[in-house]
């Protein structure tokens, strides 16, 4: 059989914990929400150093032989000798 003492005891318990609950989401409430705001700071000569690693990079790749002209060169390999040695 279940007393009224239990009963009390658990709805007072119950009670504490939904004023506690209720407290938490007030003060989450009131706090803003700040989200980690990640700045990256790149110094002059780290962002030069970039430019130029990426506009040599870029150059490389505009001046070396794209794959359509390697395999023309592999089908006839006389298209690649000068016009004297022909």
């Amino acid at each position: 059989m279940i007393t009224t003492y239990q009963i009390r005891n658990v709805l007072r318990v119950y009670g504490n914990q939904l004023k506690r609950r209720n407290e938490e989401q007030v003060k989450e409430s009131l706090t803003p929400n700040r989200e980690p705001v990640d700045l990256i700071n790149i110094s002059v000569n780290a962002r030069q150093k970039e430019v130029l690693s990426r506009m040599s990079a870029q150059i490389i790749s505009d001046m070396s032989p794209k794959p359509e002209q390697l395999k023309s060169e592999a089908l006839n390999p006389l298209n690649t000798l000068s016009p004297e040695t022909k």
